[in-house]
């Protein structure tokens, strides 16, 4: 899973909404009992070519803002690019760890039912 992508106004709020939202997706989602491999670290390390996993599905997400409220929009899609889900949010800054959580939940039948 990749860090979410960030609106043109990418003030440090949005990237700190987005990681939390992030985080929580992925606590969620291993609690639900699916494997997570992290895309977030760049470029990927000789040493982790041994280590790669196919990956199955992908989360995909932007965050931005309107009228001082947080907008996300993110997608389950399969790695062919077929979409699965799409869902848009929109609240406080303070409602991302409650986003995240709501994802994983709306998410993990999908990727377990699918494996």
């Amino acid at each position: 899973m990749r860090p979410f992508a960030v609106g043109s106004d990418s003030a440090p709020l949005l990237h700190v909404f987005a990681d939390t939202t992030r985080a929580h997706i992925v606590t969620g989602l291993k609690a639900a009992g699916v494997h997570i491999v992290d895309r977030s670290q760049k470029p990927v390390r000789g040493a982790d070519l041994t280590n790669l996993v196919a990956a199955h599905f992908a989360i995909l997400g932007v965050v931005g803002t309107v009228d001082s409220q947080v907008v996300m929009i993110v997608r389950l899609a399969t790695m062919e690019g077929d979409s699965l889900s799409q869902v848009r949010l929109m609240g406080p800054p303070a409602s991302a760890a409650a986003f995240g959580d709501s994802l994983a939940r709306l998410f993990a039948p999908t990727i377990l039912g699918q494996r």
